[in-house]
C-alpha cells in the first residue's frame, strides 16, 4: 500500500502527471482528462490519461484517452479541453512535432521548440477514442509571427457562444527591439467545431512572463474572467517565475476583443506550487476549476509524481473573484473526528478562526495569521529544489480570519475566508504525522 498517495486528489497510476484536461460533466459523471507520461515518472512525450467520478472525490482510473499517432502529434498529446455536442464530446488539444528530439531520451525535446498544431477528436462517450482515424487537424501552425510562435501556440480551450464555437490559445511573438518575447492569448471561432477563423488577440508587455500557457476564458454571473499560467514572471516583481494567475475582464462576444489593462489580477494560488488550471460547469451549472500542483519527483518509494487540486468553485462577489472549495466536498467532511485521530492517514479537515499572532502546527508545518496576512511554513518539509518554503497571502483581515484547512497526505490546502485566497502545498506526509497545535475553538471533520 503506498501511503503517501493522496486518497482525494488525483495523481496517475504510476508516472508523470501535470495539466487537467478535457475538463467536463457528461451522462451523470465527470470525466477529466490530464497530461501524462506513461513510461516513466519525469515528463516526457505526452498522453492523455482518464479519470472519472461522481463525487469529485473518488476517481476510477480508466485506460489511456490519446496517445501520439499522427506525424503533427507524433511527440505528444499536449493540453486541450473538452465541449459536449450532439454525438458525443468534441475534444481539442495541440500536437506537437519536436524540431530537435534529445538525442539522449527521445521522449524529450531540445531548445524548448516543436511545431504546434490544433487538433480536434471526437468521442461518442469519453471513453472511446480512435487515436488513428479520428483524429483531425484543424488549425495548422501559424505562419505569421506577427499573430502568434509557429513553435508556442497552444493548449485550445473552447466554448461554445450562441450559435458558433469560440476558442482561446496561449501564445507569444517576438516584437522589433525587444529581447523577452511578448505573451498573448488568440481568439479563433468556428460555426461547426471544424472550420476556425482567426478573431482577435490579446497581449500585454509587462512583468506578466513572457508566454501565455493554459487560458482560459468563461463567465461567471455575468462578468467574465481570464484565466492563464504566465512563464518566466520577472522575479522582482512576482513571488515564483511559474504561477496561475486570473483577472476580470470584459469580453465583446461579437468581436472576440478582450478589455483588460494587464495589471489587474490575482493568483489563483498563494502556494506557490499550483499550475494550469481548467474550468468547467458541475452538474447545477457552477463553475468549478482544477489545477496542477507540480513536483519535480516522486516521493520517497513512490512510483507517481504530479497531483491535481480538489476541485473549486468559482465565484464574483462585489467586484471580488473567489475559489473557494467545493460545497459538495466541503459537506463530506462532517464527521467530527478528535485531534489525535488525524495522523491516521485518512484526510481530514480542520475549521478554525486565526486572531492575529496565532498559530496553527500540523506536525512540521506551521501558518498563522500577522498583520492580516496569512502565511505557510514548509521548511524542512520538502525536497522540492525550486519550491517556495515560506508564502503568504494578500492582506485578508487584521483581526481575524476565517480558514478551512483540508490535510490529504502529502497535501494541504488552505482556503481563507471563503476562498478569498488560498494557499496549497504538497509536502513530505511523515511531516505532517505529529501533534497538532489548534487554536481554542478549532473543530476537525473527517470524510462521513
Amino acid at each position: 500500500m503506498d501511503r503517501n498517495r493522496p486518497a482525494v486528489h488525483l495523481t496517475a497510476p504510476r508516472n508523470w502527471i501535470n495539466d487537467p484536461n478535457g475538463f467536463i460533466w457528461f451522462k451523470g459523471q465527470y470525466h477529466l482528462y490530464y497530461q501524462h507520461f506513461p513510461y516513466a515518472p519525469m515528463w516526457g512525450r505526452m498522453h492523455w490519461g482518464h479519470a472519472t467520478s461522481k463525487d469529485l472525490l473518488h476517481w476510477e482510473h480508466h485506460p489511456i484517452a490519446l496517445f501520439p499517432s499522427k506525424s503533427y502529434d507524433r511527440d505528444g498529446c499536449f493540453s486541450g479541453s473538452a465541449v459536449q455536442e450532439e454525438e458525443g464530446i468534441a475534444f481539442y488539444y495541440t500536437g506537437v512535432d519536436y524540431v530537435q528530439a534529445d538525442p539522449e531520451n527521445i521522449n524529450r525535446v531540445l531548445y524548448d521548440t516543436y511545431v504546434a498544431s490544433q487538433v480536434r477528436i471526437q468521442s461518442p462517450d469519453g471513453f472511446f477514442f480512435d487515436n488513428f482515424a479520428g483524429k483531425e487537424q484543424v488549425i495548422a501552425p501559424l505562419q505569421k509571427p506577427e499573430i502568434g510562435s509557429r513553435y508556442h501556440t497552444r493548449d485550445p480551450k473552447v466554448w461554445r457562444q450562441g450559435a458558433y464555437y469560440d476558442m482561446i490559445l496561449g501564445s507569444k511573438v517576438q516584437e522589433p527591439g525587444k529581447v523577452k518575447t511578448t505573451p498573448k492569448v488568440l481568439i479563433y471561432r468556428s460555426m461547426d467545431g471544424k472550420e476556425w477563423r482567426f478573431l482577435n488577440e490579446f497581449s500585454s508587455y509587462d512583468t506578466l512572463g513572457d508566454m501565455w500557457e493554459c487560458p482560459d476564458l468563461y463567465e461567471v454571473d455575468g462578468q467574465w474572467i481570464l484565466s492563464m499560467a504566465p512563464m518566466h514572471m520577472s522575479e522582482e516583481a512576482h513571488m515564483h517565475q511559474h504561477q496561475a494567475v486570473s483577472a476580470l475582464v470584459d469580453y465583446n462576444a461579437e468581436t472576440g476583443e478582450i478589455g483588460w489593462d494587464g495589471k489587474q489580477f490575482v493568483y489563483l494560488d498563494y502556494g506557490m506550487d499550483y499550475y494550469a488550471p481548467q474550468t468547467t460547469l458541475d452538474h447545477m451549472g457552477r463553475r468549478i476549476q482544477i489545477g496542477w500542483l507540480r513536483m519535480e519527483r516522486p516521493l520517497p518509494g513512490c512510483a507517481w509524481v504530479g497531483v491535481l487540486t480538489m476541485p473549486r468553485e468559482v465565484t464574483v462577489r462585489e467586484g471580488k473573484l473567489y475559489t473557494d472549495v467545493h460545497p459538495e466536498i466541503r459537506a463530506r467532511f462532517h464527521k467530527p473526528v478528535a485531534e489525535q485521530i488525524c495522523n491516521a492517514g485518512e484526510p481530514y479537515c480542520i475549521r478554525t478562526q486565526l486572531k492575529d499572532g496565532e498559530e496553527v502546527h500540523i506536525g512540521a508545518y506551521r501558518l498563522g495569521l500577522k498583520e492580516g496576512h496569512i502565511w505557510a511554513d514548509r521548511s524542512g518539509l520538502t525536497e522540492e529544489d525550486k519550491a517556495q518554503l515560506f508564502s503568504q497571502t494578500p492582506l485578508l483581515a487584521r483581526e481575524q480570519v476565517q480558514l478551512e484547512i483540508y490535510v490529504d497526505h502529502c497535501v494541504v490546502e488552505i482556503y481563507a475566508e471563503g476562498g478569498a485566497a488560498v494557499l496549497t502545498h504538497v509536502v513530505q506526509p511523515q511531516a505532517l504525522c505529529g501533534q497538532l497545535r489548534l487554536p481554542e475553538g478549532a473543530q476537525c471533520f473527517a470524510l462521513g
